[in-house]
């Protein structure tokens, strides 16, 4: 693997922006969602100019990405939904930023353990006490490395979801004694890769059906949630 530091990157070289093979794909993929997640809420904002819509659908949108399976505590997020999310939210980070993490010789970026600790704090709770392993399967599987605490991220295409909050309701308590902040529900939208925002013959804008919907329960306040549970919607009668 080569001698690194542990902040991931490779001692006495720098790959920069010499970025080839499967690297580069991750790389522009990662860039695209950003770009079409970017294009949606743009729309959104023009249509309904809910900030708050906005800011949730960047909120959730490398967990959406990983498509959990429905879970009503946080306590019952699977480990290696946590590490995924906030892998993909490190990464997204860092790509509105313009910064580029580290490649390897096998061209998979290194992401910083520090990194993912703190989009999974950022996302679920702070002080959550993660198992740091490897997780995925065939060429998909992103390994941990204890020597170097990094992640190492396969190049590969992006095919997962992309938020569109559809809505919101707020419940706030009116005790004052209660532990438990405000609980925003949000109704979120799945679109898949190849959904598309179009124009109609008279130039109105056209949304695209999402492929699922599901509720996902929020703590916290604006700028400052985190995610409590994800549900599916209830059937109607």
């Amino acid at each position: 693997m080569g001698k690194y530091n542990r902040k991931g990157r490779k001692r006495g070289k720098r790959r920069g922006m010499a970025l080839f093979g499967g690297g580069l794909l991750l790389l522009a993929a990662v860039g695209l969602v950003w770009i079409v997640s970017s294009g949606v809420r743009g729309v959104t904002n023009m249509v309904s100019d809910d900030s708050l819509r906005l800011e949730l659908d960047a909120f959730l949108e490398p967990v959406v990405l990983v498509d959990p399976d429905p879970f009503d505590s946080p306590d019952k997020i699977p480990n290696n939904i946590i590490l995924e999310s906030a892998v993909w939210a490190a990464l997204f980070k860092n790509n509105e930023e313009g910064i580029i993490y580290t490649m390897d010789d096998d061209d998979r970026l290194m992401v910083p353990e520090a990194d993912v600790t703190a989009q999974a704090a950022r996302l679920f709770a702070p002080g959550y006490q993660l198992k740091m392993e490897s997780f995925g399967a065939g060429d998909t599987v992103i390994e941990y490395d204890a020597p170097t605490k990094s992640f190492f991220i396969p190049g590969r295409g992006l095919n997962g979801f992309t938020p569109h909050v559809t809505e919101i309701k707020e419940e706030k308590s009116f005790f004052f004694f209660s532990k438990k902040g405000a609980v925003t529900t949000a109704t979120v939208g799945y679109l898949s890769a190849g959904d598309f925002w179009t124009q109609d013959k008279t130039g109105n804008t056209v949304q695209p059906d999402p492929s699922k919907y599901y509720l996902y329960e929020l703590e916290g306040k604006r700028g400052a949630y985190l995610i409590r549970a994800v549900k599916e919607l209830p059937q109607e009668e």
